[in-house]
């Protein structure tokens, strides 16, 4: 069979149409080898998506519990110790006034020995009142030696359990200087009368220092209040609030009273 009489455009029309079904049958054969877009509509459905959250949440949620449970207990530990240090400051606050209160009112006793209605002219009982001013000398003694002790270790524990309060040492170390300036003159005093009992109409030179004393224990109080607050502070809580006298701005009474 001869081939049909063409012309050259409609040759040309056959090729192009030839050419085209190719191309489109070469397209086709790729997309079918493509596995692409199957993966990916696979990986869209439903069942897939809730298969793989629940592996993911079974390996993940594990480890996040027990990074959670670690901060936990890494946060509880930290506050125990915390509070703990807090009762130790107190329990050092605490000795400090306690020691001082003790000589005060042991180096008060000395002076008292010195006045005179500790005279045995004045005593109804000059047995009673010997054995009293012993006693009250071996007080002082006894309360002396410990202050001797403490009063330096008090300074270091003051120190190490008041940090961000820069002042609260410097007052410790005032209140030292005071206490011992009064105790000085208690024992000077008391020296003095040993030797000359009519030292008991001299005038008592060692009251000014003892309301000295009060002062600088004014001094401290305050400095330890504030120290007070900054540890309210550290535990992000709002530190309780003192009772104060309507325009006195700090506390003006010592925490201890002395004799």
């Amino acid at each position: 069979m001869s081939d049909p009489n063409w012309t050259e455009a409609q040759k040309e029309l056959l090729q192009h149409e030839a050419f085209m079904a190719k191309v489109v049958g070469l397209r086709k054969a790729a997309d079918e080898n493509d596995i692409s877009p199957s993966f990916l509509r696979l990986m869209e459905s439903t069942g897939v998506t809730a298969i793989i959250t629940i592996v993911l949440g079974s390996i993940l949620a594990p480890i996040v519990i027990t990074s959670i449970q670690n901060d936990r207990a890494r946060n509880d530990q930290a506050l125990a110790e915390y509070k703990q240090y807090l009762e130790r400051q107190q329990d050092t606050v605490r000795n400090a006034y306690d020691l001082v209160g003790k000589i005060l009112f042991a180096s008060q006793g000395l002076v008292n020995i010195t006045k005179p209605e500790f005279g045995v002219e004045r005593s109804a009982d000059p047995q009673t009142l010997k054995k009293q001013k012993t006693e009250m000398v071996e007080k002082f003694n006894a309360t002396y030696e410990s202050w001797q002790v403490e009063e330096e270790k008090l300074g270091l524990l003051m120190s190490y359990y008041h940090y961000g309060q820069p002042n609260v040492l410097p007052a410790w170390r005032q209140t030292q200087r005071s206490v011992n300036e009064f105790i000085q003159c208690a024992r000077d005093r008391y020296h003095a009368y040993q030797s000359d009992p009519e030292v008991v109409d001299q005038p008592d030179k060692c009251q000014p220092k003892k309301d000295a004393v009060r002062s600088v224990i004014d001094v401290l109080a305050a400095n330890i209040d504030s120290s007070r607050q900054y540890a309210w502070q550290q535990l992000d809580v709002p530190a309780p609030l003192r009772q104060r006298p309507s325009g006195s701005p700090m506390p003006s009474g010592s925490p201890t009273a002395t004799p």
